[in-house]
């Protein structure tokens, strides 16, 4: 009897592992719902924001998505939107969907983003479970709870980095499953989601090396069917990126003068740090940094760079003994931040010399090796050390949770966001001249007065910034200190076309007899309507004051009534107005009290 029921134990089958269990099923698929909504609440705050920054040209004022074949011309043209000069046509395809959804209601745009953001976040977590790497959660949570994150999820343009990152982060998974299935099905999916990726912003670029990256990460090296299959993706990507640059160069309106080379390697090398240190330390974030004055010729100028080298070298000698992992994560940090480092100059650079955003895909890599330390550290402890690592683990992220809800807040409006980066960089003439803006926007006159003069003498040839000084100063009726600013800008050299618009309104309707001059007005007019500008409605209404002011009546009549029918097509329909008044007395020649001062 007992040998029997000895046999019978022998003889039992193996119990089946936890994981497999009905419970431990139920807690691996709860983990990416529970993930989703801690990436969705998280930024509920940001739902209340308002349209900032490039949402203003891209989004509210873009007439492609508004019309019905707009949907064409995003697809078919390149350089119609204000500020956008590459050829992301999905981006403003998924922006056009949203407008025709529900028109110019903002909460609906940031409620889309947030989706996006906790799909993004869902995703690092499955690479990780595919790749069969601990820590998966603590990654997933590091990436959605962390503050660097703020300006790409709270400022609505930004849905190109999100869905970019997003074709990405899928693209690596279907190479995956083409590595463990075969055939060229999956690897030619891969190729076609990056390819989506391209079209939402040029992000998934640096695909193919972190691909080779991860190979080499898994298998220690990579053979030549792998460097093929990388070559054609590689191909897919690099194609599109140089069709971008291409209808870049043709549609720029300016011609950006890049710094010599060596100016921009040891820029690259100051970048990387300060991306590194606000990723470790993210307490002052700004939408715009400080610019650094560096000189090549001075050898410590170089220590960064040197440093990035070093790092590269330490964690490639130490392999063996910290195994790949590390390097891996180090590589793919360092690569995907590569192009935006500044090798490549691009105009950004010009206002910041980095952008919490370019950081936003090149942070999966530090997340993830720190999600595999805390998982493997954690696996190998006592139940008692897990708990207080655990503890310790809940507190930082309790503790970015906190910043990313205090950050929030500063995009909620242009005042907020331009009056913080004004504070983190007070020599950013763009961070100062968009805050002057803003105080425009509120018709708080005397504030915008005071910043633009301040950007004015950061940089006196900023015509923009002399222009809407001009307009702070009418609004408040000091015609005659506007006027003084206009003759001051003309003295330097100035043919802003703004700047002499305002300059002809000004002399059409100031009080004072000795400044008003119809004549000069005319002849302003007439400048500031030359080149780009000379369909404009509002440069040719000011010019038809100025026809009738100097008894050019047939004249300024049909100046008036050519610009009537160009501010009904751009739907300008308070100019419209200002128009038809004008039509209705083109005798009367005081033009008082009827100005429509140009903002930049």
């Amino acid at each position: 009897m007992a040998a029997r029921h000895r046999h019978a134990r022998a003889t039992r089958k193996p119990r089946p592992p936890a994981q497999t269990s009905p419970a431990g099923a139920g807690r691996f698929w709860l983990a990416p719902e529970l993930l989703f909504a801690v990436a969705f609440v998280i930024y509920v705050p940001s739902l209340g924001g308002m349209f900032i920054w490039d949402d203003l040209y891209s989004i509210r004022d873009n007439g492609l998505l508004t019309n019905f074949d707009g949907l064409w011309r995003i697809w078919t043209t390149v350089g119609q939107i204000a500020q956008e000069d590459h050829y992301w046509p999905l981006t403003y395809t998924v922006l056009w969907l949203e407008w025709q959804s529900w028109g110019a209601w903002e909460p609906g745009f940031h409620f889309v983003n947030l989706l996006v953001n906790a799909a993004v976040v869902v995703q690092v977590w499955r690479l990780m479970r595919r790749i069969e790497l601990p820590g998966a959660a603590f990654a997933a949570l590091l990436f959605a709870l962390h503050p660097v994150h703020t300006e790409t999820v709270a400022w609505v343009i930004n849905i190109k980095d999100m869905m970019a990152t997003l074709c990405y982060l899928v693209a690596v998974e279907l190479y995956l499953i083409h590595e463990q299935r075969g055939g060229y099905r999956w690897l030619i999916a891969t190729a076609g989601v990056a390819a989506a990726g391209m079209l939402f912003k040029s992000t998934p670029i640096t695909l193919p090396a972190g691909l080779a990256i991860l190979v080499w990460y898994r298998r220690g090296r990579i053979g030549r069917r792998e460097l093929a299959e990388l070559a054609l993706i590689g191909a897919v990507v690099a194609s599109l990126a140089f069709g971008d640059m291409w209808l870049n160069k043709a549609s720029m309106t300016e011609n950006l003068q890049s710094p010599p080379l060596e100016h921009r390697l040891v820029q690259a090398g100051w970048s990387f740090w300060l991306y590194v240190w606000k990723l470790v330390w993210p307490v002052t974030l700004s939408a715009i940094y400080p610019q650094w004055k560096l000189d090549p010729a001075r050898l410590a100028e170089w220590l960064p760079l040197a440093a990035m080298v070093v790092a590269t070298l330490i964690l490639l000698l130490a392999r063996r003994r910290i195994g790949r992992g590390p390097l891996a994560c180090w590589l793919f940090y360092a690569v995907t931040l590569g192009p935006i480092l500044g090798v490549q100059y691009f105009h950004f650079l010009k206002i910041s010399p980095i952008a919490d955003r370019y950081q936003y895909l090149a942070s999966v890599g530090p997340f993830v090796g720190a999600g595999v330390l805390f998982g493997r550290y954690i696996a190998a402890r006592s139940f008692e050390t897990r708990a207080r690592a655990c503890g310790a683990a809940a507190i930082a992220l309790a503790f970015l949770a906190f910043l990313t809800w205090q950050r929030e807040a500063y995009f909620h409006d242009p005042e907020k966001l331009f009056g913080q980066a004004a504070k983190v960089a007070p020599e950013s003439v763009f961070a100062n001249f968009n805050l002057g803006c803003a105080y425009l926007e509120q018709e708080r006159n005397e504030d915008a007065e005071r910043i633009f003069r301040k950007t004015v003498d950061l940089k006196p040839d900023y015509w923009d910034a002399v222009c809407n000084l001009e307009t702070s100063l009418c609004l408040q009726e000091e015609y005659g200190e506007a006027l003084a600013v206009c003759r001051k800008a003309l003295a330097g050299g100035c043919n802003h076309h703004g700047v002499l618009n305002n300059m002809a309104e000004i002399l059409l309707i100031v009080k004072d007899p000795a400044l008003q001059n119809p004549a000069e007005a005319l002849d302003l007019a007439r400048r500031s309507l030359e080149g780009k500008d000379r369909d404009d409605p509002y440069y040719m209404h000011v010019y038809a004051k100025a026809q009738l002011a100097t008894g050019r009546r047939e004249e300024g009549i049909a100046t008036a009534r050519r610009a009537l029918e160009r501010a009904r097509a751009i739907g300008a329909t308070q100019l419209v107005s200002q128009i038809e008044t004008t039509l209705q007395k083109p005798e009367q020649k005081n033009m008082l009290g009827r100005g429509e001062f140009l903002l930049h």
